[in-house]
């Protein structure tokens, strides 16, 4: 779908970001890495602050303590200095007790799950770990955990349903969550691919293409826009249905901006692995519809159906213009479309280092305005979030230098 062709509230076809307009926000970010090292050289920042802006030092469960790790290897990427690579390296320990369950997951997103393995988010959690060690230093034991990862995110795939599961334990057809999946899963496809492209075992990717397809068919709606959660009968394969009482939306059936940057990413990335044309055109439809949709600020709500009022998402805006840098990279050097999308995405960044960076606050967090939840109560400013940190100097890594990803 040619963005072209869309009505948008904006024109950057004739617009042009230089990558020294990032200097500042660059050197802002890699500060704050530098500042929280002592803090977190063996713990993990909470997966987000409060109204305090400062994150809390938490063990590796949940799904978030790869995004601090991700962090310090974009640092260690970006100056080449040892500090980041030795904390992120540290952190390998935690990563394999928690596979093979020597580190207990106790908390209510992980009940039951004492290895904390069963969830899909496997894939946040060793790609920005395990593999990105691997892709940057060789390290066999690196590998060796981050292939068990995706044997454990391989597991949950239901084989007549095509998807793998999202939460919760993919045996119990008891389980609230049994056939459940989420589009954040897009994300957690490239372990699957990396495990196929190390092994050569082709199940992997199987797992993944298939996953990719049941997404682009039932939780992309047509005008492109995407469901949350949905539901599968994994026994006879059938859909089920959007279950909007498990999702994030604003909504019944409304688009979580966040999930809209998933699938822009997620598709992208899933191209880019199979070389599938209908996964670039579900990225190039999902963008689309993010474009037609977003503030004027290039940071959207948390929701495109929310009031104009409610509350932004900055961790969408940073995850989304990942994926729109990844997309065109896929396109053709002379299509206008690339151009558009490279330059949104660095006009988002540029939005959240001007509007929403931290800097000059007394906070350990990088970015503000960005949520694990919507509610309707929250002070609408003052909120940060470890992966809306990471996606954000992602986004500045790939904008500035030649950034090898670790998805």
């Amino acid at each position: 779908m040619d963005l072209d062709s869309r009505e948008t509230i904006f024109d950057l076809t004739e617009t042009t970001f230089e990558p020294d307009e990032f200097d500042d926000g660059r050197s802002f970010a890699l500060d704050r890495v530098s500042d929280n090292l002592d803090s977190f050289h063996d713990q993990f920042p909470s997966a987000d602050t409060g109204a305090d802006l400062t994150y809390d030092a938490w063990p590796a469960e949940d799904w978030t303590p790869s995004f601090w790790t991700g962090l310090c290897w974009l640092a260690y990427d970006i100056t080449g200095d040892d500090v980041y690579r030795d904390v992120a390296s540290g952190h390998l320990d935690q990563y394999e007790s928690r596979i093979t369950g020597e580190l207990e997951v106790d908390d209510d997103s992980f009940a039951g799950n004492t290895q904390g393995v069963l969830t899909h988010d496997l894939g946040f959690l060793y790609s920005l770990s395990a593999v990105a060690q691997y892709r940057r230093t060789g390290d066999e034991r690196a590998r060796q955990i981050a292939l068990r990862a995706a044997d454990y995110l391989a597991d949950r795939y239901h084989d007549t349903a095509g998807i793998i599961q999202a939460w919760g334990d993919h045996t119990d057809p008891a389980d609230e969550h049994y056939g459940e999946t989420i589009v954040d899963c897009m994300l957690n496809l490239p372990l699957l691919f990396w495990a196929s492209e190390e092994t050569g075992y082709d199940r992997y990717a199987a797992i993944a293409t298939n996953h990719a397809e049941q997404t682009a068919a039932h939780l992309v709606r047509d005008d492109g826009s995407v469901h949350h959660a949905f539901e599968f009968d994994v026994e006879t394969g059938e859909p089920v249905g959007h279950r909007p009482n498990h999702g994030a939306e604003y909504g019944d059936d409304s688009c979580w901006a966040r999930g809209q940057a998933w699938a822009i990413y997620g598709f992208a990335l899933a191209y880019r692995y199979t070389g599938n044309a209908d996964f670039l055109d579900t990225a190039r439809h999902a963008t689309a519809y993010y474009v037609d949709n977003l503030a004027t600020d290039f940071v959207p709500r948390w929701d495109f159906d929310a009031p104009e009022t409610h509350m932004r998402d900055t961790s969408a805006g940073a995850i989304a213009a990942c994926g729109l840098t990844e997309l065109a990279s896929h396109l053709p050097v002379a299509d206008p479309e690339r151009h558009e999308c490279e330059q949104l995405a660095l006009a988002t960044l540029a939005s959240l280092g001007d509007n929403y960076a931290t800097d000059g606050e007394d906070s350990n967090a990088l970015l503000t305005e960005s949520w694990y939840a919507s509610s309707d109560e929250v002070d609408q400013h003052e909120n940060a979030t470890i992966w809306g940190d990471y996606f954000y100097l992602e986004g500045l890594a790939r904008a500035t230098t030649d950034w090898e990803p670790y998805w």
